[in-house]
């Protein structure tokens, strides 16, 4: 599961990566035109890309033409595979050892993608360990605010354009005024002693997130950083979504506050900030932040726009938009591009055993491919009996420039079937047949017949064939197979006479 699940997860973290750099130079090159929420829900779209393989919907994009996939199949019980269409002409590749030096890429391929599940599962256990831990310290310590501020949340919560109570507690354990639970959202206070003015900014900050959902989001983020744990991009855009789901979340509260309004918000920001980070689980948002980091956020807040000019807005969504779905189209034409004939040959030299020798067949008139263990093709036994080829269902046997003919035959069960075109030879010449049948444990045989009815066949084994008939007396002889199993069979390769 690890191994067909890391390349995905790679692609996934490449996609979200560009994504997140054309973010930032947007950023950059619009400079203070930019609101802070412009700026906050373009990363939560780019976070999208690093959990959604959006570049698996071009597959679903319709193409002015189709090409059948071609065959690929080889001996050792293997079943047919399919891969991308091959070059012009017919090319036989010429029996070679495979290769026994060198790195092993698939074993090193296995052991990262297994190194990857195990930190990515264990990260998201130990976050979900510290948040239970936590919910469990909330639920004893808090104790329930008194009525003032309670009437408070609800008239700010209306304000708000939220329904229904929200929940107040006042605990030792928040450092600074925080929203937590995803389930059932509560406001945490430090203490419920607070003049009325400074409650209504920090229930208005803390209702803001509540209304967007901001904890959900930071759950998404979360999640990001487990299963991209080893993208260094990741962190910077976990970075970049604190600091913006903040600031916005001040700039939508101060929209409508004057300058000094402004400046008593600032003022609350300090006194609540705490003075070190904190350490437990981050699935929270807080009123105030860390002292290092309030010096930019409140310098924004007194400057902030209300709004991003609508036509930088939009052209810069647009170039977002296009420039994620230029990614998303190279991702998906990297997770196609196993459609070369050399990846696919390369691949099989992790399944054939070593010393073992392949032959590889291509041909452009079927875009087939077709690739048979020859290392035992000696020790194949070859059976003689009669055919009445009368009684045979005739099947194209198509030719080309060379002595190569492709078979591309579906044979019912129970019926037999030859090729409507003979091949004249003389006698010490030789018919190669090389073909693949699906199902592979089907009883099926492949020979030659004369115009006697003399029919030379040998078994196929485990679904290929790859055998030499030598020619004893001058003729014509018809390739022929003859489905013995109860079912219908798939006969596809070549014929070199």
């Amino acid at each position: 599961m690890a191994v067909n699940l890391f390349p995905a997860a790679v692609i996934l973290s490449v996609t979200g990566s560009v994504g997140y750099i054309l973010l930032k130079l947007l950023a950059a090159v619009s400079g203070n035109h930019l609101s802070q929420s412009w700026r906050y829900h373009g990363i939560v779209a780019v976070s999208l890309l690093f959990v959604l393989p959006v570049y698996k919907l071009w597959e679903f994009i319709p193409v002015p033409y189709s090409v059948s996939p071609p065959v690929i199949s080889f001996g050792g019980g293997v079943e047919p595979a399919f891969l991308p269409g091959s070059p012009a002409g017919v090319d036989m590749l010429t029996p070679q050892p495979l290769p026994t030096a060198g790195i092993d890429w698939g074993t090193v391929l296995e052991r990262a993608a297994v190194l990857w599940l195990w930190v990515a599962v264990s990260l998201v256990l130990w976050n979900v360990w510290r948040l239970l831990r936590y919910r469990r310290l909330i639920e004893q310590a808090g104790n329930k605010v008194n009525s003032r501020l309670q009437q408070i949340a609800v008239e700010e919560a209306r304000l708000a354009g939220i329904g229904g109570d929200v929940r107040l507690l006042a605990s030792p354990l928040a450092q600074s005024p925080m929203l937590v639970g995803f389930f059932r959202p509560t406001i945490l206070l430090p203490s419920e002693h607070l003049p009325d003015g400074n409650a209504r900014f920090i229930l208005a900050h803390e209702l803001t997130h509540f209304r967007r959902k901001d904890l959900w989001k930071k759950l998404l983020f979360l999640m990001v950083r487990c299963a991209h744990w080893f993208n260094p991009i990741v962190y910077l855009l976990n970075r970049d979504f604190s600091r913006w789901l903040e600031t916005s979340c001040d700039e939508q509260v101060v929209s409508s506050l004057d300058r000094d309004q402004r400046k008593e918000y600032g003022r609350l920001l300090i006194d609540y900030a705490p003075a070190s980070q904190y350490a437990g689980p981050k699935l929270y948002v807080s009123f105030a932040s860390c002292r290092y980091k309030l010096k930019r956020r409140i310098s924004i807040m007194l400057n902030s726009n209300k709004k991003t000019r609508s036509l930088l807005g939009l052209v810069l969504a647009i170039a977002l938009v296009v420039g994620c779905l230029a990614t998303t189209a190279l991702a998906a034409s990297v997770d196609n591009d196993n459609g070369t004939d050399d990846f696919a040959l390369s691949a099989l030299s992790f399944r054939v055993e070593q010393n073992d020798i392949i032959k590889a067949y291509k041909c452009e008139d079927t875009g087939m491919v077709t690739v048979v263990d020859t290392s035992d093709a000696e020790q194949v036994t070859e059976y003689t009996s009669t055919l009445d080829l009368s009684t045979a269902v005739r099947m194209d046997l198509v030719s080309d420039a060379s002595d190569v003919k492709t078979i591309s035959w579906d044979v019912p069960f129970g019926a037999k079937a030859a090729a409507t075109k003979a091949c004249s030879m003389e006698a010490g010449e030789k018919i190669n047949v090389t073909v693949a049948i699906s199902p592979a444990s089907s009883d099926v045989q492949v020979g030659i017949v004369d115009s006697n009815g003399a029919f030379r066949y040998v078994l196929a084994a485990s679904g290929s064939v790859n055998h030499d008939f030598s020619i004893t007396a001058h003729g014509v002889y018809y390739v022929c197979v003859v489905n013995g199993s109860s079912n219908d069979v798939s006969v596809a390769g070549f014929v070199n006479c």
